[in-house]
């Protein structure tokens, strides 16, 4: 063999070995972007599906009746009426008298409740089991998840009681929660008889519900209050006057028994005076029947002495007349001596 052949033989055997080395890394290569290419197909089917459940086009879904899109509004029409809500709350110390409430806030994450924020507060136990409503608060103190709240307004007496016996967890809410046709729209007649008052659950019983008309409990529970205020207001004063009249009855009965008294002290007076009255009247009677015999007993002594006056008269004439005789007798005789 020539020395050209074993040349050609050699550049041969080189290229038959970066063939074979090129072929290699060839199949190497199209199994890498294969294995990446099926990955990024399933990839895309996913995100595919994604852009379907996003988009909402209902025809290519096995449900027909959601899609993340509409979720997401009905979610956004939650949420923009609700507003924030802090869930599973436990009550720590509430004070019976004014209603001041010490609570856990349940989260982990910063509840990002701040001093002054206004809070709806509603029990999470079951309506049968005294779940209701229970107040609007103003927070006064946040130490951490411990928040200290007071109420808005001067709580009822039957509302600081359901307060107090409120000791499940509780809900915050700062919003009043709105009201909505299709809240009890699942529950059967039973249900709603068994949760709602007699004097409204026939509204929701009725179509369903669906021409009930809604209420707006923010305004509801504010006119509530103000005319609470209202009626306390009038109330303290109708007491204050009660108040006023029961002391000057009081005074009146007062005057009235110290009159009595007086009365009782005066017919006493009297029942004497018409005794002694009586008495003198029995004694003028007999002074003068007395005077009357004593008028008559004079009447008679001057009829006697008169009698007697005319009697010693008629002697006094008498005696004068005699005298006289006598002294004529004396003078005769005097008058013959004489001589």
């Amino acid at each position: 063999m020539s020395i050209w052949n074993k040349i050609l033989a050699g550049f041969v055997f080189v290229a038959a070995v970066a063939f074979f080395y090129m072929g290699a890394r060839t199949l190497k290569m199209r199994d890498y972007w294969g294995s990446l290419a099926k990955a990024l197909n399933t990839k895309i089917e996913a995100v595919e599906k994604e852009n379907l459940l996003i988009a909402g086009k209902e025809q290519q879904l096995d449900d027909s009746s959601w899609n993340i899109r509409n979720a997401t509004v009905q979610l956004h029409e939650v949420l923009v009426d609700r507003g924030r809500t802090w869930a599973n709350c436990t009550p720590k110390i509430v004070d019976p008298k004014t209603g001041d409430v010490v609570l856990t806030v349940a989260s982990t994450a910063p509840h990002q409740i701040a001093e002054k924020t206004s809070l709806t507060v509603f029990s999470e136990n079951e309506i049968q089991d005294g779940g209701s409503y229970l107040g609007e608060f103003t927070v006064t103190k946040v130490d951490g998840n411990k928040i200290e709240m007071t109420p808005m307004r001067k709580m009822t007496q039957a509302a600081l009681e359901r307060l107090i016996k409120a000791t499940g967890t509780w809900s915050l809410y700062d919003i009043m929660p709105t009201d909505n046709q299709d809240i009890f729209a699942e529950l059967g007649e039973q249900d709603l008889i068994a949760l709602l008052p007699k004097t409204t659950v026939g509204e929701y019983i009725k179509d369903g519900g669906k021409d009930r008309k809604l209420r707006n409990y923010s305004v509801l529970f504010r006119e509530f209050h103000r005319h609470l205020s209202m009626m306390t207001d009038m109330f303290e004063a109708a007491t204050r006057d009660k108040q006023y009249i029961d002391s000057a009855l009081s005074g009146a009965r007062q005057q009235a028994e110290f009159r009595q008294e007086e009365i009782d002290q005066l017919k006493n007076k009297l029942s004497n005076r018409e005794q002694e009255l009586g008495i003198v009247s029995k004694h003028q009677k007999a002074l003068e029947a007395k005077v009357v015999l004593v008028h008559d007993q004079i009447g008679n002594l001057i009829k006697k002495n008169t009698e007697m006056a005319d009697q010693i008269a008629l002697m006094q004439r008498e005696a004068t007349r005699r005298i006289d005789a006598i002294t004529r007798d004396v003078a005769s005789l005097t008058e013959v001596e004489t001589r």
